[in-house]
């Protein structure tokens, strides 16, 4: 582990460890949203893209909750200072990733369930209770809508690629201690 003057001057050095679980169940949700996705554009109408679909806004709705929650769990347990050994190019590279993806992910949800309120569909979460429309149908705004989702899950597969190529770059190649503080169990 690295010291820095984050540590010296009381701040945190790792996440807390409700940021830490939310980090990785939502990670482990998008990571199989993704291809859940691609695998559902590409099916003709029937029960099996009904039950894909299904699923899909149903972890959506859950995404959206466990990244308001971490939010507020960011807002009120404050964030790790950056490793000192970062470079300005990655601490720069770090916090506008990480803030893209918290605006897509929060986002995405929202733009989905715009887009199935425009088409005249509906979401039920988990059988539980089922989301009200956020809009009246409009076949024409749910096809836009559509799209600005599409555009957002390649804007997630994309940041989310490079944030775990990051990840695995900070521990394995640089072992600077960036990667374990949001391991589960790593730096306290």
């Amino acid at each position: 582990m690295n010291v820095s003057n984050a540590s010296m001057s009381g701040r945190r050095t790792s996440y807390s460890a409700t940021s830490k679980w939310l980090h990785w169940i939502v990670a482990i949700i998008v990571i199989g949203m993704i291809p859940a996705g691609i695998i559902m554009s590409k099916l003709p109408k029937g029960p099996e893209k009904l039950m894909i679909f299904g699923y899909h806004t149903e972890f959506g709705v859950l995404v959206l909750l466990l990244v308001i929650w971490r939010f507020l769990t960011r807002l009120g347990h404050g964030t790790p200072a950056p490793v000192a050994t970062l470079s300005a190019f990655e601490r720069i590279a770090s916090t506008s990733a990480t803030h893209l993806l918290y605006l897509l992910l929060l986002a995405m949800p929202l733009i989905g369930w715009l887009a199935v309120s425009a088409l005249g569909g509906h979401i039920e979460f988990f059988g539980l209770f089922q989301l009200p429309a956020l809009m009246p149908k409009n076949p024409a705004v749910g096809k836009i809508l559509l799209a600005a989702h599409k555009i957002g899950g390649i804007s997630i597969l994309v940041l989310v690629s490079a944030h775990i190529l990051a990840a695995l770059y900070h521990g394995l190649v640089k072992h600077d201690g960036v990667f374990s503080r949001m391991w589960p169990g790593g730096e306290a």
